[in-house]
Parts: structure tokens; sequence; C-alpha cells
């Protein structure tokens, strides 16, 4: 059985991760890392920040704090609001940690020395006022494909199309506001992605990609790819090891991702593992998450610089790109107070309300809309009325009639566990290949079964005539208790769990095989205790006061 490794985009540390960050590459990284353990699989989870570049230091300077004390405190946030949302990473780690600047300089020794960098004499823009060069971050402009006002050098986030900070149309300095600019000669490193091109598409032919993913790289492709400015004129960031570059920093498109293997490297030193087994093996496999911003640079960038290095690194098996969330059909925006920032979300509702709402929306195929209605609708429907209202039902019934001590071999319906078994086939085979929407829908139809189980049988009526059978019927309900928290774990862990306790002293794995044979092999708790709600339903009526507070400014 093959390993997983598990990465979800490193996030820009400058800037408060958002309900769109947590669902396009930190949620379904997390479940699916959470599955694969459940499964009794080896997994490893990293993640981490991306500390460099010019935002950076644009930021830092605005807050009259070092580079290193900026990303230091913001490191802090960024770890505490991923602890709050249960995302249960092996490692978290940092691109400014001296392991990845190490590595990162021996990998562009490597790569240069195979003749894959090009020193090239290029024009840049000056700003006469700031008395500087200006890195790609440093100019914003007009993009000249699509239009879009205020984007950055290096590419536009609107149309995704990576740049060059000379076509901007109408440009100015981040710094300063200046438009004040003039061209100045100055010499930088290029990596030779042209000569690349063949090995990225021979390698990318192989990959059966989801399709958000695969458009965009094969558009890369298909547009003819371009030798790529490697290096900034920056303060902050990577230090470049070659004679006449003192004093610029690599470009950190080319140092962050390698943070996924120095991340590792680090959490193998700590818990005395092989990093090369995890990065330098056929028997792993590779899942990188993320929004489709990122995709152009993890299916060709990335992974052109590790066949450059020639350092046999194993190239990802599969990028699960997906595309943009909206909250109430905004745009996510701090400043027009758009949407539910990740620190916020736990003030408002238990973190796992979020995690199983996001969790069914996650935009796979296409955008995807967060709806304040929709969001408490389905928490009360599915949450309350399906899975916890179930299992107080068949708690308290139980307890109400037979008492808190349980049957050392409780009875199983075959006919419910005959139904049940296609429906769970269904959820393992959703969220082995991260269609993540399925693998919700399977697991509410479970959950249903179980309830449309109850309702039809009626064991409160079939116990005035005959107790027995009504107690087969709620034995029944209660090891159906441990199915549904089991498979929820994933998604709503905390929850899950305290389901999970209410009935069983054990830690159940999700059943892999014959769905009868997994029932039997676990045991009920000799005695169980009153149940408490796990859920609490939310007013209807919070949702004008919810589109209020994060719905933004009215224009």
């Amino acid at each position: 059985m093959k390993k997983n490794l598990i990465t979800s985009a490193l996030l820009y540390i400058n800037g408060e991760p958002h309900l769109g960050h947590m669902v396009g590459c930190l949620l379904p990284a997390d479940v699916y890392a959470r599955y694969r353990r459940l499964k009794d699989e080896e997994a490893l989870f990293i993640g981490g920040t991306d500390e460099h570049g010019a935002a950076i230091e644009i930021a830092a300077q605005k807050a009259g704090k070092s580079y290193r004390d900026y990303c230091d405190e913001l490191f802090a946030q960024h770890k505490s609001i991923y602890q709050d949302w249960n995302l249960s990473f092996d490692y978290l780690g940092r691109t400014s940690d001296v392991e990845n600047h190490a590595l990162v300089q021996e990998i562009f020794k490597t790569v240069d020395k195979a003749g894959f960098i090009e020193e090239k004499t290029m024009k840049q823009m000056y700003s006469i006022e700031d008395k500087r060069f200006l890195a790609d971050r440093y100019i914003k402009g007009t993009c000249p494909h699509c239009g879009a006002e205020g984007v950055d050098g290096d590419q536009c986030e609107s149309c995704t199309k990576l740049l060059d900070p000379m076509e901007l149309k109408d440009p100015y300095s981040a710094i300063s506001g200046s438009k004040n600019l003039e061209v100045r000669e100055t010499k930088h490193l290029y990596l030779k992605l042209s000569s690349l091109q063949g090995d990225l598409e021979s390698w990318i032919e192989t990959k059966d990609w989801n399709k958000t993913t695969k458009s965009i790289a094969q558009k890369w492709l298909t547009e003819g790819l371009q030798d790529r400015c490697i290096t900034r004129d920056l303060e902050w960031g990577v230090s470049v090891p070659k004679a006449g570059y003192e004093g610029k920093v690599f470009y950190v498109w080319f140092d962050a991702p390698f943070g996924y293997i120095s991340m590792t490297q680090k959490w193998a030193t700590e818990n005395n593992k092989n990093w090369e087994d995890w990065w330098k093996s056929d028997q792993v496999d590779y899942t990188q998450f993320m929004a489709k911003d990122n995709v152009p640079f993890h299916t060709v960038f990335f992974p052109a610089v590790e066949i450059a290095s020639k350092q046999n690194f194993h190239l990802v098996d599969d990028v699960s790109g997906v595309n943009y969330l909206t909250m109430e059909h905004r745009k996510f925006s701090k400043s027009k107070k758009v949407g539910v920032f990740a620190s916020q979300a736990k003030s408002e509702f238990p973190i796992d309300y979020w995690r199983y709402y996001l969790t069914a929306h996650i935009p796979e195929g296409s955008d995807a809309n967060f709806s304040f209605e929709e969001f408490i609708m389905m928490i009360n429907k599915d949450l309350n009325d399906v899975l916890g209202n179930f299992v107080l039902r068949v708690m308290k019934f139980y307890i109400a009639k037979w008492g808190t001590k349980t049957p050392e071999s409780p009875y199983l319906e075959p006919e419910i566990i005959s139904k049940l078994e296609s429906v769970t086939q269904d959820y393992k085979n959703a969220f082995d290949t991260k269609q993540f929407r399925k693998g919700m829908i399977a697991l509410r139809s479970i959950w249903t079964l179980g309830n449309e189980y109850i309702a039809e049988k009626e064991p409160w009526s079939v116990y005035k005539t005959d107790p027995d059978q009504a107690k087969k019927m709620i034995e029944t309900g209660l090891k159906l208790i441990g199915l549904f928290a089991v498979l929820a774990k994933p998604i709503i862990p905390e929850s899950a769990e305290k389901i999970e306790k209410m009935i069983t002293d054990e830690s159940l794995k999700l059943p892999i095989s014959d769905l009868k044979i997994w029932f039997e092999s676990w045991s009920l708790k000799s005695e169980i205790e009153k149940p408490e709600a796990v859920f609490e339903k939310i007013d209807l009526g919070k949702v004008d006061e919810l589109k209020a507070k994060y719905g933004g400014k009215k224009d």
C-alpha cells in the first residue's frame, strides 16, 4: 500500500485566511488526510506559510517592524487559527526557516550546473521617488489581457495569466503610489523554462487530473513556455548564491514550493524519520490541494525546477485544484467587509458547522457561493434533524426501556446493513478520488437510511406488544450510531468523536470491506450514559443579521 503525502497550498502570511482559503486548500487537505488515516493508511500532512516577497516588505515597513518580527507575529496568528479549525497538520512550517533557505540555494546550484539558468540584462521599472528598482509585486497597474485594475506585476488574479511588469498599463509604485517611473537596465537570472517544455508535456500527459487543473496546465503548454526571471531586487527572501547577485533574492515562486520538502525534512528530523521515503520513493501517492490561481506554479513551474535539479524528486501525482468561493455572491474583501474570516468563524458557530457546510460546497467544478440562509438550513437539517436527532432518539429510548447496560452481542438488522453497503461504498469511492461533494451526498444518504429504518420500524409502537423485537431494532440503531460517527470524523472531527464516545470505548476505523464484519468487530460500551445534544439549531432569523455583518458595505 502506498503512503499518502498531502500538502495544502502555503498561504501567503500577509493576510488572514478567510472561508475561501479554507475551502480552497486547507479544509479539503485536512479532510483527505483524516480520511486516509481512518483507513489505517500512512499519511503525512504538510502545510505552512509563504513568508517572502515584496508584499511582506511593504506591509512590515508600514507597520514599522522588522521583516522577521512581522512574520513571527503573523505566523502565530495563522497557527492559532489552524488549531481552532482542527487542521491535523503533521508539520506546520515556514518558508523563512533557515532549512528552506539552504535547500533552495542547493537546488539553485544544481539547476545552474545543469545548464538551466541564464543571465540576462533586462529592462526594469525604476521608481524615481522610491530610489529603487521595483520588483513585480511592487508594481501595480491594469492587466493587459482582461483589463482588471490594481493587479500585481507578476500575475493577474482575475484571469490567472502570468505577467511581465513591463506589460502593465498605467503602472505605478505599490510603495509610494508614484507614477514617476522609468525603465532602466539591470541583470537578473532566468530559468530556461522553454527548454523543459517537452519533459513537462510528457509528464502532464500521464496525469488524470480534474478538469480545472488539467485545463490550466494545458493552456500554459499550448501557449508555449517562456523563460522566467527567478531573481528580484528585494531585501527579504532567500539570497542568491552567485557572484554578482549580492543584494538580490529569489523570486518567491522559486523558493516557496520547496518549503514542502524542507518542512518534511524538519518533520523527519524531529521524528527520527527519513524524508527521502516521502520525496524520493515510488511508494508514495502525492496530492497537492490549492485554489486555481496556484495551479500554474504547481503543475508547471515547480515540477520544472524539480526536473531540472536532477534530484530524483517524486513529482506530484494529483493537483487537486478548485475554483473560487464567493460570499453572498460577492468576492471576499477585508476592506469592504465582505466575508467571514477564519478567526471570526468560531465566535459565531462551532467550527464543525463551518467545516460541514464548506466540505459540502467545495468549488470542484465551478465557482461556489456561500449563503447564510443555506448554511443555517443545512446545519439545522443535516446535523440537528438527521444525525443529532437519530442519536438522541435511539439512545434515550434504549435507556428509558432497558437501562444503561448494553448486550455483549447486540442485534444487527440484515435488511439495513444490506441497504447501507452500496451507499457506504459510494462514500468511500468519492473520498478516495477526492470528490468531496459526492462524498457528502453519500454521507447524508447514510444518515437518512438510519432515520428511515427507525421511522418505518417504529420500535416505540412495537414495544407495546413485542418488547424483545423492539429491543433488536434499537440495538441495531446503537450500532448505526457508530457507523454514522466514524464516517463523519474526517469532516466534523470534534462532534463525531463526542458521538462515538457516547456508545463505545474504542477509536473506530472506517469500514473497509464487509460491513457486517465491521459492525461485529467493535463493542458497545458496557454501560451507556444519558446522551447530550451535540448540535443546536440556529434561528433562521439570524440570516439578515449575518448578511449585514459579513455581506459587505453597501455600494
